[in-house]
């Protein structure tokens, strides 16, 4: 589930990074399965040699082709099934990623379809087999060959649709990043508020840009220690900053999946409102915020070094300028004590 990143602090805290249970999951989709499939027995029919008869040679050759194909696409199928993991051994912010994106019992249920469907064609292969066993004639031996084929990509066909669901769910993902287990701060409010200004005054440096599934422009990510904790800090472009009924499912759920990283929550006011944005705007998104995570939130009243602003009283904030630094170190000192930081 996860690995050891490193030490950090004069307590050498161990950090433990979550690592991606779907970095092996999915495979081709069902066109690619029939063509790599037919295509390897082809091959390797071709490399065997055999001396026998003309009758014998023909049931020889026919008959590893039935071998090869069934046991080949019997280990596929079940190699794509398997490479998706149980439920109940996924993280859950991996689950619910997964879940929103392709539903998690959707992908459970073409586990099963491929499963049973493996074991048909095992079947299949086994009858096969035996009718070739009895056959005399080379031209009837290629028609049972021919057949088995046949059912055999019939049955792959009818499973298109699961095949190629766990295909894009592996490719989409994969592509989920390992989560660092440490304290995390989501940086929260509407958009140009100055939310990357304070996740770089905090951090002192550039943030990292993650891309999600669940969002177009990226996480924002930012790491730095407090006291003896290595914490990491989230902006969170394009999900936290407008009002939930303007977003779409996949958005809400992709928030909803922060819930499992958020520690505590820092929401910051324009009160200047040089952004365009009313402190009234702002004051609804944060009830909204508010309802949907527990963690405890810490209100910042920014861009107070700006002149004709609205006081910092007005919305209960800790006043805070990221151009002159003012109450950074003191948000700092609030984020430890919400942290329970030494």
């Amino acid at each position: 589930m996860g690995r050891y990143l490193n030490l950090t602090g004069a307590d050498k805290t161990l950090v433990w990074q979550v690592k991606n249970p779907f970095t092996r999951s999915g495979g081709p989709n069902a066109k690619q399965l029939i063509e790599r499939c037919l295509n390897m027995v082809s091959l390797k029919v071709e490399k065997e040699h055999f001396e026998d008869s003309p009758v014998e040679t023909a049931r020889q050759k026919e008959g590893m082709r039935v071998k090869e194909l069934g046991t080949l696409f019997d280990e596929q199928l079940r190699a794509i099934a398997g490479s998706f993991p149980s439920r109940y051994d996924i993280r859950p912010i991996y689950l619910e990623l997964a879940d929103v994106m392709f539903g998690y019992g959707n992908i459970e249920n073409a586990q099963f379809s491929l499963r049973k469907a493996s074991k048909k064609i095992k079947e299949f292969q086994m009858h096969y087999l035996r009718k070739l066993k009895w056959e005399r004639h080379t031209q009837n031996m290629r028609i049972v060959r021919k057949e088995y084929y046949g059912r055999v990509v019939g049955t792959i066909k009818q499973n298109r649709r699961h095949i190629n669901l766990l295909n894009e769910a592996g490719k989409t993902l994969r592509r989920l990043p390992n989560f660092e287990d440490m304290p995390t701060v989501i940086i929260a409010g509407l958009p140009n508020v100055g939310k990357t200004s304070l996740l770089k005054a905090i951090t002192g440096s550039e943030p990292e840009i993650a891309l999600y599934p669940f969002t177009t422009k990226g996480l924002m990510l930012g790491h730095t220690e407090l006291g003896f904790q290595r914490v990491q800090f989230i902006d969170t472009p394009g999900l936290l900053d407008r009002p939930l009924a303007k977003r779409n499912k996949i958005e809400l759920q992709g928030i909803a999946a922060l819930k499992h990283l958020a520690n505590v929550i820092v929401y910051v006011f324009d009160i200047s409102e040089t952004a365009g944005y009313t402190i009234e705007q702002q004051k609804e998104l944060l009830k909204e915020l508010c309802r949907l995570f527990k963690a405890p939130v810490i209100t910042i009243a920014n861009k107070c070094d700006i002149v004709g602003g609205h006081p910092a009283e007005e919305v209960g904030g800790l006043p805070v300028s990221c151009e002159t630094k003012e109450g950074v170190e003191e948000l700092k000192k609030l984020i430890k004590e919400n942290l329970n930081i030494k």
